[in-house]
């Protein structure tokens, strides 16, 4: 009966970990959706994961979509991405053009 119990406690803290994760997954595909900037890049910091966090025309953005920078983004670079789009266009000073897609 033990054993019983402890799997049921399991598999719905299985289940609340998974739902958890597609409810963040959802939520920041939202949000790196929303995002919307043109500019040169006022400051860029990588978090331990790699992910960038840039400051384009004052706004901060946290580039968390399923795109891999590889640590290419540096200040005074510019970037550009439409609403509603997952691509992101790194422009490098030395006019060197990356296309980034999630």
């Amino acid at each position: 009966m033990k054993n019983k119990a402890q799997i049921i406690i399991l598999g719905i803290g299985f289940a609340f970990f998974i739902g958890w994760n597609f409810f963040m997954l959802k939520k920041n595909n939202k949000e790196n959706l929303s995002y919307k900037f043109n500019g040169i890049v006022e400051s860029v910091n990588y978090d331990v994961k790699g992910i960038p966090s840039v400051v384009i025309q004052g706004d901060e953005y946290y580039l968390s979509g399923g795109w891999n920078f590889e640590h290419l983004i540096e200040k005074r670079d510019s970037l550009q991405k439409k609403e509603g789009e997952m691509v992101v266009k790194l422009i490098k000073r030395d006019r060197k053009i990356y296309i980034f897609k999630d």
